[in-house]
């Protein structure tokens, strides 16, 4: 089996899988795909003012994500000029966020094919009422071999049932990340 060349995440010593590991730090690819987040902000009932201001946020500045999973646990820590945000998961296990005004936002982990894919299932309250969201990562290899990382989120207002459908892709990244190009 073809294991990821050398550097890329997914080559910490798991050659057991042509893929490797999705362990390690990812850029969005702002080339493919839908990386604007529009239609799930537009879902959420955020205003058109702050969807301008995150798309130009995204637009100017890189977001990463840098995954960690360890046997059961998955760790994410998504960076951007519009998010500095952790998730630290048991796969199985529901866990809940306390957020502002006694609101709570639930989460659950799963995958079929563990450091390869996770399927992240959300349920938080938005501007718009209950969302439920399902984020779906995969690593995979596109057309010329490279590694990349596809993120799929499916969000759903549980009141109007509008739903939205956005698909990005990331790219292994190497090298420090530009504390400029985060949010804090």
């Amino acid at each position: 089996m073809q294991s990821p060349p050398d550097g890329e995440p997914g080559d910490a010593g798991n050659s057991s899988f042509s893929l490797g590991s999705m362990s390690g730090t990812w850029v969005l690819d702002k080339k493919r795909g839908e990386p604007s987040m529009r239609g799930y902000l537009e879902t959420m009932g955020v205003t058109a003012i702050a969807i301008e201001a995150h798309e130009k946020a995204e637009l100017d500045h890189e977001t990463y994500h840098t995954i960690d999973w360890q046997n059961q646990n998955f760790k994410i820590k998504k960076l951007s000029r519009v998010t500095d945000l952790e998730l630290d998961l048991k796969l199985g296990i529901e866990h809940s966020q306390n957020l502002p005004d006694n609101r709570v936002k639930t989460i659950l982990a799963t995958s079929e094919n563990p450091t390869q894919s996770i399927k992240i299932v959300s349920r938080l309250p938005t501007m718009n009422g209950m969302a439920s969201v399902v984020d779906t990562k995969t690593l995979q290899r596109d057309g010329s071999g490279t590694l990349i990382l596809v993120q799929t989120l499916v969000i759903t207002n549980e009141r109007s049932g509008a739903t939205n459908t956005t698909t990005r892709y990331f790219l292994p990244h190497q090298g420090e990340i530009s504390r400029a190009s985060t949010a804090k």
